[in-house]
């Protein structure tokens, strides 16, 4: 409502501009100035909602596995200038290019998405060895937006900032970085010392690929010294709960490898999944090697996780607002706009 009114106060003020720049015939002028009053509200009508696009858009993590590798001939992406002619002042170009086709070598993966592996030469013709390396069957983690009500909501359903500040040093940053094209690390830890930890992190990804596509679902795991269980508050509040498609594992480890405490994070709507998942991680008693952990978390996403739709949390969508700066932006951009229609319209009149 807020930025129908601005659009509304600013295609006023657009109109007044209007009336001062043609005030010495604006009865013949008309339709310029409707134009110079209607198209800048709609540039700052447009530049609101990219304010509120901003706000919402977040990303999750899609995870699946390669299923084959193509070398595909692909149309030359190399054009240049060629058959230039003068024409009066004007030159007039056609467009060549430097190879007949070109070369993408590409991960086919099962959550529709493929991987395009960087050419090692111009054309693409030597095999890079990237592509080399990798095999059908790898763990494949992509990033994927969507939108997220919940960022617009952090203030009232995640409000404890005392809280959070008690452990502002001890929460990792969410893990959704890709590195090497299709990796995700999500074993994390807040002063623990866990050996090997890629290894975990490779089991990670191994255990979670057969269920992504089918389940669309991310996991992470995340060990921490703090001994209170009051630490989970302080993960949920930082990543906002999570994303919708996410099972977060804390185990609380103080004394490694002991377990001392366990909770799951997750938006599921399933309440008993998060409590036997954490009950029978708890009952492991001690963390040595991945295997234990990611068994427990195959067979309890197999058995019981359903993922939330965050049609659920349309009720937040009057949250949504553009950051203050946005307004400011659109009415610079809507005023430029004015005077930009009447600089063009009456140069080409």
């Amino acid at each position: 409502m807020l930025e129908l009114l601005l659009t509304f106060v600013i295609m006023l003020v657009c109109f007044g501009i209007s009336m001062y720049i043609t005030r010495q015939d604006w009865k013949r002028n008309y339709g310029e100035i409707a134009a110079a009053s209607v198209i800048p509200g709609i540039v700052a009508l447009a530049v609101m909602a990219g304010g509120w696009y901003a706000n919402v858009r977040d990303v999750n993590v899609l995870n699946g596995f390669v299923t084959s590798k193509t070398k595909d001939r692909v149309s030359c992406s190399h054009p240049y200038p060629c058959n230039c002619r003068k024409s009066g002042k004007s030159t007039h170009c056609d467009t060549c290019y430097l190879h007949p086709y070109d070369w993408d070598w590409v991960l086919h993966t099962n959550i529709k998405r493929d991987v395009v592996i960087d050419r090692i030469d111009m054309q693409g013709v030597r095999e890079p060895g990237r592509y080399t390396k990798a095999q059908v069957g790898d763990a494949v983690a992509l990033t994927d937006t969507y939108i997220n009500y919940l960022k617009a909501s952090e203030h009232s359903l995640f409000n404890d900032s005392k809280l959070l500040n008690k452990y502002s040093d001890r929460v990792p940053e969410y893990p959704g970085k890709v590195y090497d094209y299709h990796y995700v690390d999500r074993v994390l830890t807040d002063k623990v010392a866990l050996p090997e930890q890629d290894k975990w992190n490779q089991a990670l990804a191994n255990m979670v690929k057969e269920l992504g596509d089918r389940y669309q679902v991310n996991t992470i795991v995340l060990f921490t010294s703090v001994p209170e269980q009051d630490y989970y508050n302080a993960v949920r509040q930082k990543w906002l709960g999570g994303k919708k498609n996410d099972v977060i594992l804390i185990i609380g480890t103080p004394n490694f490898p002991d377990i001392d405490w366990v909770r799951t994070l997750s938006w599921t709507d399933n309440e008993l999944f998060k409590v036997e998942l954490q009950d029978d991680v708890y009952d492991l008693k001690k963390v040595t090697t991945p295997e234990p952990v990611m068994t427990q978390l195959h067979d309890h996403i197999a058995k019981n996780f359903v993922r939330k739709e965050m049609k659920d949390f349309d009720y937040l969508k009057d949250e949504v607002s553009p950051e203050p700066e946005w307004y400011l932006v659109a009415l610079f951009m809507a005023i430029a706009a004015c005077l930009g229609m009447h600089y063009w319209i009456r140069k080409h009149s």
